[in-house]
């Protein structure tokens, strides 16, 4: 089933907080786009509000995309412990840690992207 939400994106349409690392996607628009291999599910806002909370809360120059995507049955996602270190955890652990940008519910996992128009 595939469902309408957000992507918050680089200016280069790389994912912003992966960036430089082994999960980092390059999203690409009316494109199809997958975890790369070994990684994800990739990360998605379901409403617009809650990724520009998201992109408000960090200090880089992001851009926001109304997005199509296709959920993902996985339950944990990728996330920076520290500079050089990835790992896994749940998304409502995610949300926890990041309670600061990260609203409960406001999060859903996704197997495919596809970037629509910037919003």
């Amino acid at each position: 089933m595939i469902k309408v939400g957000y992507k918050v994106v680089e200016s280069s349409l790389r994912s912003p907080i992966m960036l430089g690392r082994r999960g980092a996607v390059e999203y690409k628009v009316n494109e199809s786009v997958h975890p790369n291999k070994g990684c994800g599910p990739l990360t998605v806002f379901k409403e617009k509000q809650a990724a520009e909370h998201f992109r408000n809360g960090l200090i880089l120059p992001l851009r926001i995309f109304k997005c199509f995507y296709i959920p993902s049955k996985a339950k944990e996602v990728w996330y920076i412990v520290d500079a050089q270190i990835v790992s896994t955890t749940s998304l409502e652990e995610l949300i926890s840690i990041n309670f600061n940008i990260l609203a409960p519910g406001s999060v859903d996992l996704a197997k495919e992207v596809i970037l629509a128009e910037e919003i």
